[in-house]
């Protein structure tokens, strides 16, 4: 028994000794390097996109202050409550405006009044006139009858005036004989009834000479008689000197008669002609003074009307606008939402609108997101846009809903970077749009959200740790564990997540990986294979320099020194690249070269993007246009600035801009080795580690 037992014990304390023997004289290094080897093995692979977003309604309308000036609000529907459409939402305080529409009326209802005075006195004055230039064609004609009265028709006639037919429309008779001269002998117009009272007047100053000359010759015969009685004692003496007193009666009745024949041929008639025509031309020139004043007159009265028409378009167009006004102090519901109070206040402190907050015209009051339909609206870094596409499922984590996920899909990715959020760093981001599956209560506008875009899920594909990828200038390589030790393997890499990369080709499954630099072997420099990479990102830079000088002389542009437009820098991959350093990673010279910050496109880029945003800002507030002298005119403008945050457009690119400007360090950041290579290289910027990301343990 006690054999047995000092046996055992003898073996028990063999077996410690040969256990702490065998610990101690092993090699610590290789226990290390047999705890940094990985088999290589199939398995699957999940790539995801994780980004921020916003989340916002498809369609949201936005219910803004039309009241001129500024106002109060007196009552707000109830936030988070779903109105319906025509809705009361809110009461603006417009009892100022209603107190000038009640005086408004009143001075419509006189503009009124003195405009239908007005219109009355033009009608008035429009039948002044007619009868005014009546009366004065009247005298005219007047006249005219008068100068016929004297002259005769056929005199009138002969002259071009015929009173007569404009005042009987054409009775007179026509055709007649004319009168003969005054001169004539004859009495052949005695039965002419177209004769002037000038003619008729001369006839019987005529008849009057034939008639004395008749009675002359009469008293001649008879005295001649009565003397032959005489001398025969058969009449008396005083029956001769009776007779030889007729005798000259006679005579001097015919002196008479052709001394009145003369005064009323030769000055007479003369004066009294003068005279009738100087009144038909006075008549006349009455006549067209009369309808010059009339025209006056009636000019006068419709500019009277037509300022009258004016001031009263004017006082109630004002009215009506009062009228409006006064509408627009009650709000209604645009269409059917979820009431969503708009914020005021400066960028540092945003507050909600409430009850005696005081808005101005066009500032936003309630938002009606349609929550039926909502979306996000996320900003994809350039290193990942590439794996970004329609159609990809997304996982939405919302912070104020902790205890939910929901999913959507990638709806539009966009074909160019968002310029608004680069405009204070380098960093391109591509705008994404993602629609959310289902209708969704709990979801706000505006709330911050996380977006995990679902790249890819690959199967039975061969990955190792990003960290085990490294890299030599630009070839990407693993070591791998063979029979006579590590061994530097060239790999293709395909997708990657942050912790895991596809290798394409480079290892097969079973193969013995290191997951870091093994201890004691020399870093491969892949001369051969850097040298042809190298050479084919200097036949691509000669290229793309050739395209630029030829678009310069097609455009007749001036020459920029042999750099392309974009640098003349490229990233791992081959493709031109915005950035400011070489293939190694470094910047091609350790100073910024002379002229640089002039010549820079980045940053020209970037102030051309800020004037682009001045510009939308001048376009959406015009009664601020003359604020804006320069872009740094959006910092030194608080009132400005919260105009800007509340517009729904131009609010998110400023705070986006505001968060890049407050993350812009001046320089952009040098690669980091190690890490997940996106789109070139294990370094986190893809391309840009450079030798200086050559792993971790480099």
């Amino acid at each position: 028994m006690k054999a047995s037992t000092l046996a055992l014990t003898s073996i028990v304390v063999l077996g410690g000794a040969w256990f702490t023997w065998s610990k101690l004289l092993k090699n610590p290094a290789a226990e290390t390097s047999s705890a940094s080897l990985m088999t290589v093995e199939p398995s699957s692979l999940r790539v995801e996109v994780t980004t921020s977003a916003t989340i916002y309604a498809a369609k949201s309308e936005v219910v803004r202050c039309n009241v001129e000036g500024r106002t109060t609000i007196l009552w707000l529907a109830e936030e988070g409550k779903t109105v319906k459409k025509g809705e009361k939402i809110a009461d603006l305080d417009v009892s100022a405006i209603r107190d000038r529409s009640e005086t408004q009326a009143i001075s419509v209802s006189r503009a009124k009044a003195a405009l239908i005075t007005a219109e009355k006195n033009l009608e008035i004055q429009r039948n002044q006139n007619a009868s005014d230039i009546e009366a004065a064609r009247n005298e005219v004609l007047f006249a005219q009858l008068e100068l016929e009265k004297f002259l005769g028709q056929d005199e009138m006639e002969r002259r071009g005036v015929v009173p007569s037919k404009v005042l009987s429309g054409g009775g007179a008779a026509t055709g007649s004989k004319a009168a003969k001269s005054a001169t004539s002998n004859t009495t052949d117009n005695e039965d002419d009834a177209t004769m002037g009272v000038r003619v008729q007047e001369l006839i019987a100053a005529r008849a009057d000479i034939e008639i004395a000359q008749e009675e002359v010759k009469r008293t001649q015969n008879r005295l001649k008689w009565t003397r032959e009685l005489w001398n025969d004692k058969y009449v008396s003496d005083n029956d001769l000197e009776a007779d030889e007193l007729a005798l000259k009666k006679a005579e001097n009745q015919l002196t008479l008669a052709k001394n009145r024949l003369h005064i009323l041929d030769r000055y007479t008639h003369l004066k009294s002609e003068r005279e009738l025509v100087a009144k038909v031309k006075e008549a006349q020139a009455e006549e067209r003074r009369t309808e010059l004043r009339c025209e006056a007159r009636i000019a006068q009265e419709e500019a009277d009307f037509n300022s009258k028409t004016q001031e009263y378009d004017l006082e109630k167009a004002k009215f009506d606008k009062y009228k409006e006004q006064i509408a627009f102090g009650t709000l209604y519901a645009p269409a059917d939402g979820l009431i969503v109070y708009a914020t005021v206040g400066d960028r540092r402190r945003q507050e909600p609108i409430d009850l005696g907050t005081e808005v101005r015209e066009g500032q936003e009051i309630i938002k009606l997101p349609d929550v039926s339909s909502m979306r996000l609206r996320a900003s994809v870094p350039e290193s990942v846009v590439s794996k970004v596409a329609e159609g990809q499922r997304v996982e939405i984590k919302v912070q104020t809903v902790q205890d939910k996920a929901f999913y959507g899909e990638v709806t539009r990715v966009a074909k160019v970077h968002d310029s608004s959020n680069s405009w204070f760093s380098d960093t391109k981001e591509y705008r994404t749009d993602i629609s959310v599956f289902g209708s969704h209560p709990e979801l706000r506008e505006g709330v911050s959200a996380t977006a995990l875009i679902k790249v890819a899920d690959l199967e039975n594909v061969l990955t190792v740790p990003v960290h085990a990828v490294q890299r030599a200038g630009q070839v990407l390589y693993v070591w791998v564990q063979s029979t006579s030790g590590p061994v530097a393997r060239i790999v293709e890499k395909g997708l990657s997540n942050e912790r895991r990369v596809e290798i394409k080709s480079g290892i097969s499954a079973g193969d013995k990986i290191w997951l870091s630099t093994p201890p004691g072997v020399k870093r491969p420099l892949f001369e051969a294979e850097n040298a042809e990479l190298e050479a084919a990102e200097k036949a691509n830079k000669e290229r793309i320099e050739a395209e630029a000088a030829e678009r310069r002389k097609s455009i007749g542009g001036p020459s920029n020194g042999g750099v392309p437009s974009n640098g003349g820098l490229s990233n791992g991959g081959g493709e031109a690249s915005p950035g400011v350093r070489g293939p190694t990673g470094e910047r091609p010279s350790g100073e910024r070269p002379a002229g640089a910050q002039a010549d820079d496109p980045a940053r020209q880029e970037r102030r051309q993007r800020m004037q682009a945003f001045v510009n939308e800002v001048k376009a959406r507030f015009p009664e601020d246009a003359a604020k804006l002298e320069n872009t740094m005119s959006l910092m030194r403008d608080a009132e400005l600035r919260a105009k800007i945050e509340a517009d729904p457009e131009l609010g998110p690119k400023w705070r986006e801009m505001m968060q890049g400007f407050g993350s812009r360090t001046g320089r952009r950041p040098s690669g980091e080795g190690g890490g997940a290579p996106e789109g070139g290289g294990p370094g986190r910027r893809g391309g840009e580690g450079g030798q200086r990301g050559q792993g971790r343990d480099g």
